[in-house]
C-alpha cells in the first residue's frame, strides 16, 4: 500500500462504505477500486442517485469504511456543480 500511495494521489482498493454504524446492512458504496495519479483533474459524473456525492464523501472521510484499503496522499479541492436541463 505504501508504494501505491506514492504513485497515486488517491488509491481505493476493494472498498465498501456506509453512512451508519450498522455494518450488517448493505453498504452504500460496494467494492470500489479507484486510482488517481498526482496532478490529475477528475470529474465524477452520473445520473441522480448513482453515488457521486457518496464517493466524494467517502474520500473526505465522512463515511464509515466497512472494508478495503484507502490511501489519500495529497490535499485537494472539491467543487460541486449541478446542472438542470429544461
Amino acid at each position: 500500500m505504501a508504494f501505491q500511495c506514492l504513485e497515486y494521489a488517491v488509491h481505493l482498493s476493494g472498498c465498501s462504505f456506509t453512512w451508519n454504524d450498522d455494518v450488517e446492512n448493505t453498504p452504500t458504496l460496494s467494492d470500489i477500486d479507484v486510482n488517481i495519479k498526482h496532478g490529475s483533474l477528475v470529474a465524477v459524473v452520473g445520473v441522480v442517485g448513482s453515488g457521486k456525492s457518496s464517493l466524494v464523501s467517502a474520500l473526505l472521510g465522512d463515511m464509515l469504511k466497512v472494508k478495503g484499503e484507502v490511501g489519500v496522499s495529497v490535499s485537494w479541492s472539491v467543487c460541486l456543480l449541478s446542472f438542470r436541463h429544461y
